[in-house]
């Protein structure tokens, strides 16, 4: 029996060495432990790792590229992100991310590739880009984030494609602090506490020429399935269903900001629950929307509001 027990232990060192050995010939940098990356290269995370405090995977180096290979990356921790990272063209995919502040959070980043990752349960939004720019956020999952699904806050020139926000307890997707030029498109919103898309403001930070199309937002329970505070952004091809609590569109002023100047086109919104809007210079309100701006926003036409029947 302990002849075999030995055969067994010697057979998993050597498929642990024939595995060290493969990714060696990869060129792939093995992550077996909680890690701070400081030189760049090509990484893949090979076993399951935890966590109660830190970051499991800190990131301060650009050009970074992480194959999270499947792996479950798990904190405890309400005040750190799982994985953060400062670096620039910085890649992080295929992973399972759960708990932490932020599943992944960017903070001062210039260009890189978010795409494939299921996260799970944060304390605030799965995603988060904070100053930072050029960034592609795709193909990602995010179940039941204690804030927004993805934070888009004082950032540019950013991609969020494609993405999954299922029962967020924030806004599914929220704009802030003069985020400008990102396109936020394709994404799937279901069941948000909160706004499913939110481009809001704050202190005079007004967010601007951001593009919002072909998003597909259900069911969410804040005042609005896509709710604007900003100026100057183009909203088209979204389809804005079952508000109970608030209007498909709500274009809502503040002391700060008119709301106004924005193009929307080609939306259809139904089954949505807004009452008592007051709109100005807008088209006024029905329960799938509201535009209470103070300027003018331009309907490009061939809106559906409310629309077809939901397939």
């Amino acid at each position: 029996m302990k002849k075999r027990s030995m055969v067994l232990n010697q057979g998993l060192v050597l498929a642990s060495l024939a595995a060290g050995m493969v990714l060696a010939a990869e060129g792939r940098i093995p992550i077996y432990q909680q890690t701070t990356i400081a030189t760049p290269g090509k990484y893949v995370v090979t076993r399951n790792l935890s966590t109660a405090a830190a970051p499991l995977i800190d990131i301060q180096v650009s050009n970074v590229d992480i194959d999270l290979n499947g792996m479950e990356l798990r904190s405890t921790s309400t005040t750190d992100p799982v994985v953060r990272t400062s670096g620039g063209g910085v890649s992080i995919r295929n992973g399972k991310i759960v708990g932490g502040n932020e599943g992944i959070l960017l903070a001062g980043v210039e260009g890189g590739t978010i795409e494939g990752n299921e996260i799970r349960s944060s304390a605030g939004a799965g995603i988060a880009l904070t100053g930072t720019r050029n960034v592609a956020v795709l193909d990602n999952r995010l179940n039941r984030p204690g804030g927004s699904g993805i934070l888009i806050s004082g950032s540019g020139g950013n991609l969020i494609s494609g993405n999954t926000m299922n029962e967020p307890i924030g806004d599914g997707i929220k704009l802030e602090s003069s985020s400008s030029s990102n396109r936020v498109s394709g994404n799937l919103i279901l069941g948000a506490s909160g706004n499913g898309i939110y481009l809001s403001h704050s202190q005079n930070q007004i967010n601007y020429y951001n593009r919002i199309d072909n998003n597909h937002v259900v069911s969410t329970g804040g005042s609005a399935a896509l709710r604007v505070e900003s100026t100057s952004n183009y909203i088209e091809g979204n389809t804005l269903h079952r508000t109970p609590n608030g209007w498909g569109i709500w274009f809502k002023p503040t002391a700060d900001s008119t709301a106004g100047g924005n193009v929307y086109q080609r939306n259809t919104a139904r089954d949505n629950s807004g009452s008592g809007c007051t709109g100005t210079t807008g088209s006024g309100g029905t329960a799938d929307l509201c535009d209470e701006a103070t300027t003018s926003n331009v309907s490009g036409g061939d809106n559906f509001v409310p629309g077809p029947p939901p397939s």
